[in-house]
């Protein structure tokens, strides 16, 4: 819940980043007249309460839905974290997945990682992890890195997909800075899942991680008993 809220606040800020320079009266001025992009900017200094101007997520729920309804998919993206996070709206999960659902369809990573996400813990949607394989899909392919690094384990475990290392292998590959992912690149290589099986690789992919992993670092001391 925190996670999601916290790139809810990464992603307003960007938002918000794009309008600094506007006084908040302009802002208002532009928002009342229909621009869809100040409406998501006022949604966004309400959200987040800055300067001059308090907090006020029901304010702002108003305002991104007035940028969403006009198909503004960063509000859409946010107006869906509120009612999942029920701030300044009532908690109501479908409706969430629905302004989740139309940002996804308009790119938005957030939204297709955040629709993986719900389906794949089953909150406030059946658990259905095709759909959260879907999603994450759309997301991974967007740079999304705990979409990869979901789909990763989705492949090794053959978790609502066909188990399949190599595929697990390219996931892990594309969050290797990950102390988790380089640990697992590195029991891949130890045991030839998905790929030949090269001890020395195994090791080096072992230290690399060694710094963030437990597992890692107990790897390493088995290896070189």
């Amino acid at each position: 819940m925190m996670k999601l809220f916290f790139s809810l606040c990464l992603t307003l800020v960007f938002l918000t980043s794009a309008f600094c320079e506007d006084d908040m009266q302009v802002l208002l001025a532009k928002a009342k007249a229909g621009d869809p992009a100040a409406q998501a900017s006022v949604g966004t200094i309400y959200a987040l309460g800055r300067p001059g101007t308090y907090r006020d997520t029901r304010e702002a729920a108003k305002w991104f839905t007035k940028a969403a309804e006009q198909g503004n998919a960063d509000a859409q993206f946010s107006l869906a974290g509120l009612y999942e996070l029920g701030r300044g709206v009532p908690k109501d999960i479908p409706t969430a997945v629905k302004w989740y659902g139309l940002a996804a369809k308009q790119g938005n990573v957030e939204s297709q990682f955040a629709l993986g996400r719900l389906y794949d813990i089953g909150n406030g949607v059946p658990k259905d992890l095709s759909m959260a394989e879907k999603y994450y899909t759309q997301a991974g392919q967007n740079n999304h890195p705990l979409a990869e690094l979901r789909l990763a384990q989705m492949y090794e475990k053959g978790e609502g997909v066909a188990r399949d290392y190599p595929k697990s292998m390219k996931w892990y590959l594309t969050v290797q800075d990950m102390a988790i992912a380089q640990y697992r690149i590195g029991y891949f290589y130890e045991h030839g899942l998905g790929v030949e099986e090269d001890r020395k690789k195994a090791l080096e992919w072992y230290h690399k991680a060694a710094k963030g992993s437990d597992d890692a670092r107990v790897a390493i001391q088995q290896m070189q008993r």
